[in-house]
């Protein structure tokens, strides 16, 4: 999950990703590649062969087993989660405790409830909480939905 810290200019931010998954390798490469004012400071993962291989890749040395030690470590505004579903709704709230912003991958959580906790926590803490659902993953979405396939055009990615 890559995670989002502020440099010393007010202009610049470091993030920090977590997941090893395809996810999480393309959010790391579009904020190094296509945000000229992010910075990728520090990787998150449990395996260390991931943590590994994207911080070679990337050129990022602070690597941590979890978020926890990641915002104990380093400073950083925001993070991008992208592990599996069911780890979402702890992760946005630890993130949101300690006023971290967040992207969350799709879907949200596993359940309407623990989108409700997630939403309410970024509330309380004062932080944004974006969800991302868009190209590539939309058109894969609408072949395995039946629902979304039959709202086609409703959908604008």
């Amino acid at each position: 999950m890559p995670t989002v810290g502020r440099e010393t200019d007010d202009r610049h931010y470091q993030s920090l990703p977590g997941g090893r998954g395809r996810a999480g390798q393309v959010h790391a490469q579009s904020l190094v590649e296509h945000v000229p004012e992010g910075k990728l400071v520090a990787l998150v993962d449990q395996s260390p062969s991931a943590l590994a291989q994207t911080g070679d890749r990337w050129g990022v040395d602070c690597r941590f087993e979890s978020l926890e030690k990641a915002m104990d470590s380093v400073p950083f505004d925001a993070v991008v989660i992208t592990t599996p579903t069911f780890t979402h709704r702890a992760l946005v709230a630890l993130a949101a405790g300690h006023g971290k912003h967040i992207f969350c991958e799709k879907p949200m959580a596993l359940t309407l409830a623990e989108c409700d906790q997630m939403i309410a926590a970024a509330q309380r803490h004062a932080v944004i909480l974006q969800l991302g659902l868009c190209g590539v993953s939309t058109r894969i979405s609408r072949r395995r939905w039946p629902a979304l396939r039959r709202e086609r055009s409703a959908v604008p990615c």
